[in-house]
Parts: C-alpha cells; structure tokens; sequence
C-alpha cells in the first residue's frame, strides 16, 4: 500500500495490491480515517483534497437540516470556515464494507474537542470511490452530531432519591405556607406549582429537569401509570426535591 505525502488525487491510499485485487474494506477505511482525521485537525485546508468536484457533503445547518456542499472549491471553502483546527479527535468504532463498483462504505462514530468546550460526539459515514488511477476519493460524506444523553442512575441511585423525596430528610416533606416561603398571594406565577397553582416549586423531574411542581403534585404525577413531565411530556424516572439554600 502507498501513502502519499502530499495527498495527491485527494486521496492518499493505494488501493490495488500487486496482483491487482483490492484490498480488504477494513484494511482502507482504518488507513482512510487515520489520513483523514489527522489533516482534519492539523490542516483543515488541505482536507478538500479528499474530494473531487462531483463529491457531495452534507453538514447539519443551524435548523438541524442537512445542507448538500458540493466542489473542490465549496468543500474547501467549508473546511477554512470551521474551527476544528487544534482540537482532537477521537474515534470510538469503524466498519467498512465493499459497495458499489468496488467502492468502500465507511461508517464511524467518535468525538471532538476544540479548546475550553465540551466534546462532541459525531457520526459520520463516508463512499469511497475507486479512482482510474489507483486509490479512492470521497464521493459522499455526511455527518450528524449525537445529541448528548443524560446520564442514567443506577438503581440502587435512583431507590436512594425516591425513598429521600417521599420520606424527606428535614422534619416535613410537604410546603407549608409560613415554613419560610411567601404566601401564594405574594409569590409570582413563576413560583407556583403547575398543577395546584398554590404551593412552591420544589420538586424536579428527572431526566428532563423541569422544575414546575411541588412535592405534593409531584409525588401524584409520579405514581401515575407511565407518568410523564406535564411541560415537555418526556417520560419521567424519578423525582428530586429541590432546597433553596
């Protein structure tokens, strides 16, 4: 196999082997990936000569739809115009398979970190195309960002919270207008609870972190079957009550 130092014909991997056969997908796509992610982060301006013009990449826009870039020059405008220069990258899984006309599939996931954010978990998909000339170049290229998971507690976690919010570890688990908070009358609509529209926000649903119940209706709206936040609908684990220092 021959590597190219300078990248030529976008692509710098030799495809055929001495007899003329190509390679195995896996053995091109973990030598492509390598390539590809080190000039990435290194050179980003180098990156489009992975890509002939007739190559199409897609990127999610800010609505979370996928824009179609097309060209050397396009895709090298777009590589200039990111900010993944000295950051890492680090790949989690790669498979590959033969396709169409000899070509390889490649399909990834793994993360970025650029300096002072959080990492980015991505996964991308590439078509490597056969060229005349021996390698491959990138026709397709399409990449999505995984929106990030909340963590989820183990059991034994999630018991301890439940069994704190409904026995409480303070002398009363309910609120009682006088205990410290406003009556309902001096407490804006923002503090009330959704459901009874009279005691204090305290208690929270977990994963999505909507803090619109006391503990009272929130207890209620837990033992529901399939119980569910009554802002967003998302499914509810648990609930957690929350204490103003």
């Amino acid at each position: 196999m021959r590597i190219s130092p300078r990248y030529e014909r976008a692509m710098a991997t030799q495809a055929r082997n001495s007899m003329g056969r190509y390679l195995d997908p896996h053995v091109v796509g973990t030598v492509f990936t390598q390539q590809y992610y080190s000039i990435l982060i290194t050179s980003p301006e180098d990156s489009h000569k992975f890509y002939h013009d007739e190559s199409i990449l897609g990127r999610p826009g800010l609505d979370g739809g996928m824009t179609s870039i097309t060209t050397t020059r396009g895709i090298k405008e777009y590589f200039l115009s990111t900010e993944l220069k000295g950051c890492s990258a680090e790949l989690e899984n790669m498979d590959a398979q033969l396709s169409h006309g000899d070509g390889v599939f490649v399909v990834l996931t793994g993360s970025f970190t650029t300096p002072n954010t959080a990492k980015r978990r991505f996964t991308q998909s590439f078509f490597l195309a056969p060229q005349e000339s021996g390698g491959y170049f990138v026709l397709n290229d399409v990449l999505r960002y995984i929106r990030a998971e909340p963590e989820i507690p183990s059991v034994k976690e999630r018991m301890g919270a439940q069994q704190r919010f409904h026995q409480g570890d303070n002398k009363n688990n309910t609120v009682q207008i006088g205990s410290g908070d406003k009556a309902p009358g001096e407490m804006g609509d923002e503090q009330l609870c959704v459901i009874c529209l009279k005691n204090r926000r305290n208690a929270a649903f977990v994963p999505c972190g909507h803090l619109v119940c006391c503990c009272n209706c929130a207890k209620r709206v837990e033992l529901k079957d399939g119980p569910s936040c009554p802002v967003c609908r998302q499914d509810i684990q648990y609930v957690l009550r929350v204490y103003e220092s």
